[in-house]
């Protein structure tokens, strides 16, 4: 018999939508005890009817049965295939690409708790990791992540979970960082990509994967994560270019979300390449027009303009956001980057773009507010970028049939400059050590690779000419880098390098 494609008769109307046809965005008629569209597609029509006493700080943070697939049609069409096929259709569309769901696994809900420890955890993630890292809207993330008639979402809840990954500090017990929580992160992220869900969330969630395994020396993944991330911000449209995304965001707040995050792919990008020069990026060059990150506080505030950014060739400047300033410096990181594993044969023009960019570093350092407590990460990029410029000059592998050029003038300064940028870190290291050890939970782990850069120097010093002042500075350096590794796992490694490069005496 066949089955009828109308409502029972006698149907009353419900107070508001049913949450099967918000959830997909479709007209709902609100029938009782199911609306039209429900009835007609088989789902589960369900009228949840909020408590006005209640605002959903312990309500559960339930599994989300998936969206049937049965009846496949343009009302339900999977949106990422349309747009990788065509994507002109989307174009000029508000079509919420994140409308695909899949259940949640117990074991994440587990890992994530209720409202209230979802509340708990994004408060210290707000209070550290944004501080250095603001990639998340704090008032989109508490006006709609959190309001208690929000339906629940495999890409909110993935995002919930590298929130509360980011924030853990990783196991004293065993120098393996990858946690149960990092693993549940890890597969949960592939069910979400491999189910087609394509959101900025998403995309959050890696950058934020991506920067657990660079602070904590997870090789190659780090390295593998970030150029994903990079594919998928350019699958949706994020390429720091508002013109190519394919869902126009409504206000300010949103089209600097997506710059965010987008600048925080580049700044992975580079820093991941710190150590090998000659890999290629992920990501293209930003434009030195492109807009940096606006002011920091006026974001998290939900007031942000036009007039708040500046661009990458602005000069810095005191009321540029942290994390603009951080964007200028990698920008700058990857321009040195390019620059010595180049292989011009043009010696002059290699040295006067080698100068070039010396200058530019020094000026940008000179800008920045060196004597903050603790040290401003663009100041710490940019003393990663210096000692990877001058590196290739003072490297004891470099000899007359090398292929990097070799002068006696250009060498010394090099080695002025490393050991003059090694003295400045010993000699400040003391001064931030103690904050550094009484807040760690908030420290970034771009200085570790720094760190590093001066106790080669020092010991390249030491095999010279060797004093108690250098050996002594070579003690509190080490020191420095096991506190980092309190925080960052990789700053151990680094000092499992060192021990490496003693015993085969690379220096």
């Amino acid at each position: 018999m066949q089955r009828s494609t109308s409502p029972p008769p006698g149907a009353n109307q419900a107070l508001q939508v049913c949450t099967s046809c918000k959830l997909r965005k479709r007209k709902c008629d609100k029938g009782l005890p199911k609306c039209a569209l429900c009835f007609k597609n088989n789902w589960n029509c369900d009228y949840a009817t909020a408590d006005p006493n209640n605002n959903g700080a312990s309500r559960p943070w339930p599994s989300v049965p998936p969206i049937t697939d049965g009846r496949r049609n343009m009302e339900s069409i999977d949106l990422p295939v349309m747009l990788f096929l065509d994507s002109r259709v989307l174009q000029h569309s508000r079509i919420d690409m994140s409308v695909t769901t899949i259940p949640i696994p117990t074991h994440v809900t587990t890992i994530i708790g209720n409202v209230t420890n979802i509340r708990i955890f994004a408060s210290h993630f707000f209070d550290t990791i944004q501080s250095w890292m603001p990639i998340i809207s704090k008032k989109r993330f508490y006006d709609h992540y959190l309001h208690p008639l929000s339906q629940p979402r495999a890409d909110l809840a993935l995002l919930f979970l590298c929130m509360k990954l980011i924030i853990s500090m990783p196991p004293k017990h065993t120098k393996n960082p990858q946690t149960p929580t990092y693993l549940a992160a890890k597969q949960f992220y592939l069910e979400v990509e491999t189910a087609g869900i394509f959101s900025i969330q998403v995309l959050q969630a890696g950058v934020l994967i991506s920067l657990y395994e660079l602070g904590h020396a997870i090789y190659p993944s780090a390295f593998i994560s970030i150029g994903g991330c990079a594919r998928y911000a350019y699958g949706l449209g994020i390429n720091g270019n508002a013109a190519s995304q394919i869902c126009k965001p409504f206000t300010w707040v949103e089209q600097e979300e997506t710059r965010r995050v987008w600048w925080a792919i580049v700044i992975l990008d580079r820093v991941v390449c710190l150590g090998y020069p000659g890999r290629r990026f992920a990501t293209e060059d930003p434009n030195p027009h492109d807009l940096l990150p606006a002011n920091d506080a006026a974001w998290d505030n939900g007031v942000v303009t036009a007039n708040d950014s500046c661009t990458i060739s602005s000069p810095s400047s005191s009321h540029m956001s942290s994390f603009a300033l951080l964007a200028q410096a990698a920008w700058l990181l990857g321009q040195v980057l390019k620059h010595v594993s180049s292989n011009t044969s043009d010696r002059k023009l290699y040295d006067e773009e080698g100068m070039q960019l010396d200058r530019t570093l020094h000026a940008l350092i000179a800008a920045s507010d060196i004597a903050s407590s603790p040290p401003c990460d663009q100041a710490t990029i940019c003393y990663s970028a210096l000692m990877a410029l001058h590196e290739p000059w003072i490297s004891s592998n470099i000899s007359s049939n090398s292929d990097c050029f070799v002068d006696s003038d250009c060498s010394r300064y090099a080695k002025t400059v490393t050991e003059a940028i090694s003295k400045m870190i010993a000699a400040k290291s003391p001064q931030h050590l103690p904050e550094i050890a009484r807040n760690t939970e908030m420290i970034s782990p771009w200085g570790s690779h720094m760190i590093y850069r001066a106790i080669v120097t020092y010991t390249r010093m030491n095999r010279e000419v060797s004093t108690s002042d250098s050996l002594e500075a070579l003690k509190v350096l080490q020191q420095t880098l096991r506190v980092l590794g309190m925080r960052w796992k990789a700053a151990g490694a680094y000092l499992q390098l060192l021990e490496a490069r003693e015993i085969m005496s690379v220096y």
